[in-house]
């Protein structure tokens, strides 16, 4: 186990890249305003802000890039140390599931743990669509830098059990 490693500077490229992917899709949710609330005081509504849009990214990507970082990261690691073929076998869907709602809800909790607190100490505070846009690229940036590692690290952990 010891000749694997987490890098952070791997999960740099993918951050990037979903950062950039969600920088779009945010200018497009929020393209027919001229200034976006950054949250909104109601629980229900249909209103787009940008706190609403970090948490369902929050619960999206941290569903999807789990599984994604799980096989890339298998595979990577399979490459470079053949040896641990039986360990990194091991790990099965129900466990990767484990991972992904792990991450998911983690993520999830705290991005609407955070929302609320924003609402409650600054209220709704309006900024520019590009200003949005640009705050839910770099929470998405910091989301995946956060699933990759914790998925690497999850998977580690089931591969020492089994070792």
């Amino acid at each position: 186990m010891n000749t694997v490693k987490i890098s952070f500077k791997d999960s740099l490229i993918g951050a990037v890249i979903n950062a950039v992917i969600n920088y779009f899709v945010a200018c497009h949710a929020f393209a027919d305003k001229l200034h976006v609330p950054m949250s909104l005081d109601l629980i229900s509504t249909t209103e787009v802000s940008v706190w609403g849009q970090a948490v369902s990214l929050s619960f999206g990507l941290g569903a999807i890039l789990s599984f994604i970082t799980a096989k890339i990261f298998s595979s990577h690691t399979l490459k470079q140390a053949p040896h641990l073929k039986p360990q990194i076998s091991s790990v099965k869907l129900p466990s990767l599931i484990a991972i992904s709602l792990n991450n998911t809800m983690f993520l999830f909790g705290w991005f609407v743990a955070l929302a609320v607190l924003w609402t409650y100490y600054f209220g709704v505070v309006l900024v520019p669509v590009m200003y949005a846009s640009i705050i839910v690229a770099a929470l998405a940036f910091f989301v995946t830098i956060l699933v990759e590692q914790k998925t690497k690290s999850s998977l580690l952990h089931r591969w020492k059990e089994v070792a």
